[in-house]
């Protein structure tokens, strides 16, 4: 809300200057006050976005990470079963000599 806004509600008029200057402090701090408010709020707001999508991240970052231990599993598994077979190769070749 303008502060010219309320000051069309106001008859200056039958004021002396010094109301009218207090009428107008009253209207600059009831102004602010409420640019104050609607400040937070959107800080709030802002906020709150912000660990949602913290929270989402995080949500795909842990799915990411048991993706990557599975692939990890089975890499090792691969690995360690060609380690049987080339270890089984060479002690087989070892006897037949």
């Amino acid at each position: 809300q303008d502060e010219d806004d309320d000051d069309d509600f106001v008859d200056y008029s039958n004021m002396t200057e010094e109301e009218i200057k207090q009428r107008k402090a009253f209207l600059l701090k009831r102004k602010k006050h409420y640019n104050e408010f609607a400040a937070s709020q959107l800080a709030k707001k802002l906020i709150a976005d912000e660990e949602d999508e913290e929270d989402n991240d995080d949500s795909k970052s842990e799915h990411d990470d048991k993706q990557g231990i599975n692939k990890k599993a089975h890499t090792s598994r691969s690995s360690s079963d060609s380690h049987s077979v080339e270890s089984s190769v060479h002690s087989d070749s070892k006897t037949s000599l």
